[in-house]
């Protein structure tokens, strides 16, 4: 991959939901959330490139009547143009080429299991780098066709918010707890974060016991060689770190271009054979990583960033600038709420208001994310939102400019009001989350007088299918399988 230099400060790379059974292409979301850019952040729109990202040239073709104006690019057409695999050929063989969720053959397999987390990960990962070659960005947003751009927010704010990574302490703290016995570790988180950070992790570093330990690490075990070899090769901020926490996925183009290169070189092969074939060294990897199907773009980015581009505290270090800050999400939490910086494990849910619908929900989300799952009319919890993504709680005016939330619950309307009200661009982008649903814009007194002006922006694109997503309709196994692609839940 070649970096041009910034012709672009930022590129805003949206892909399309995978295809459901038979291959239906259900463009919904990406027009919703790309209406929702237009309409609602005019100034972001006009001063960022947009690509959307097809799987393939039949989504493509779907898209481009109702997207005039807008950069369309495939999927599949940048796999075959920069990959040696002939297998990767058809984007639809990919799954079984990979062999995840083997060894139950895909016929008796749900089709939306096929697209997975490694899959995803690799055509994000390939719409990047057509934002950084073809439109000359320096920094690109990556995200999925799920979510809603709900107010304005600059350019700047977004790079700047991007310079500070927060991570999620899976550890937490709680009164309750033994101060003698620490919290049962994720052993789940473990194992995405290892798969996730070995592709550019072991050959790199030469690490003995990286491999060594790798096929019981990959599962979450070997505790006490996770972490020590996790704060000796400073690969995170902490043993037990999510830095998938941060909902914003915003690739510095320089050094996703040294990552990019750095698995090339190393594996000697295109990016997608890299990464699988990485992923089958030493072998038992095969049936942790690729057939648990535990490799996210986010993690694999980050612990590079963290590894090469940042320090805890000083930003110059024998004269190199770190630019990028990693910083504990759970620890304000603890002062702003603490509540929601509970330890790790499905005791957490116990805490949850009974009108969340959290059943969907990995059993214990992290991070910031928590806050939206305790909204039921609280003031308290209301102001500690407002603290976190406005700045004030963690000793920063910068805000939030993202949010990781499900609309799909009791107290949804009291989550979009928040947002709104809310001054600048805090929680202006809401990535990656479920669509927001059809019957908002009737619920909402906030919504109601916009939903035309949604109509109008689309109807200008030259869309005439509607841009609101009917929660009903809205294929339930995608809904109950998002937990699988997405590494916070």
């Amino acid at each position: 991959m070649r970096h041009h230099g910034g012709a672009a400060a930022l590129a805003i790379v949206i892909s399309t939901r995978p295809p459901a059974g038979d291959r239906q292409v259900d463009v919904r979301p990406t027009i919703q959330l790309l209406t929702s850019l237009i309409t609602n952040a005019p100034e972001l729109y006009a001063t960022a490139r947009v690509l959307l990202l097809a799987t393939d040239d039949a989504e493509l073709a779907a898209l481009k009547p109702q997207v005039g104006g807008v950069l369309l690019r495939s999927f599949a057409t940048a796999l075959r143009e920069r990959s040696s695999n002939a297998s990767f050929a058809d984007v639809h063989r990919m799954p079984e080429a990979i062999g995840c969720l083997a060894p139950r053959p895909f016929a008796s397999v749900e089709d939306l299991l096929r697209y997975g987390a490694i899959w995803r990960t690799i055509k994000r990962a390939y719409g990047a780098s057509i934002a950084v070659d073809e439109m000359r960005a320096s920094h690109v947003l990556v995200t999925d066709a799920d979510g809603f751009v709900w107010k304005d927010v600059s350019v700047s704010a977004i790079i700047q918010s991007s310079n500070t990574l927060w991570y999620a302490d899976h550890r937490g703290r709680s009164p309750t707890l033994d101060i003698e016995r620490s919290p049962h570790v994720d052993t789940h988180a473990r194992a995405r974060s290892y798969c996730s950070m070995h592709p550019w992790v072991s050959k790199l570093l030469k690490i003995g016991a990286w491999e060594a330990h790798g096929p019981r690490m990959a599962i979450g075990r070997d505790w006490q060689a996770w972490e020590e070899l996790i704060t000796k090769e400073e690969l995170l901020p902490a043993p037990d770190s999510d830095i998938a926490d941060d909902p914003l996925l915003v690739l510095n183009a320089s050094i996703f271009a040294e990552l990019w290169n750095h698995l090339e070189g190393t594996w000697r092969a295109p990016f997608a054979d890299a990464v699988l074939l990485s992923l089958l060294m030493p072998a038992d990897l095969y049936k942790h990583c690729v057939r648990g199907d535990v490799l996210f773009l986010e993690l694999m980015y980050r612990s590079f960033v963290f590894k090469f581009h940042s320090r805890a505290s000083a930003r110059t270090v024998g004269g190199h600038v770190y630019r990028y800050q990693f910083r504990n999400s759970t620890a304000v939490l603890e002062t702003t709420y603490p509540v929601a910086a509970s330890p790790v494990g499905s005791a957490y849910r116990s805490v949850l208001p009974g009108a969340a619908d959290h059943s969907w929900f990995h059993p214990a989300p992290s991070g910031f994310s928590r806050l939206w799952l305790h909204l039921n009319g609280s003031l308290q919890v209301r102001e500690a939102i407002r603290a976190v993504y406005g700045g004030g709680a963690r000793s920063s005016s910068t805000p939030l400019v993202a949010a990781r939330l499900d609309l799909r619950g009791a107290s949804r309307c009291e989550a979009v009001d928040l947002i709104l009200q809310m001054p600048g661009g805090a929680a202006a982008l809401m990535l990656p989350s479920s669509p927001a649903p059809a019957t908002l814009w009737a619920e909402c007194e906030g919504l109601k007088a916009t939903r035309s002006k949604l109509g109008s922006t689309l109807s200008g694109l030259g869309g005439g299918a509607g841009p609101f997503i009917d929660a009903a309709v809205d294929p339930p196994a995608y809904l109950r399988h998002r937990g699988e692609w997405v590494p916070e839940y």
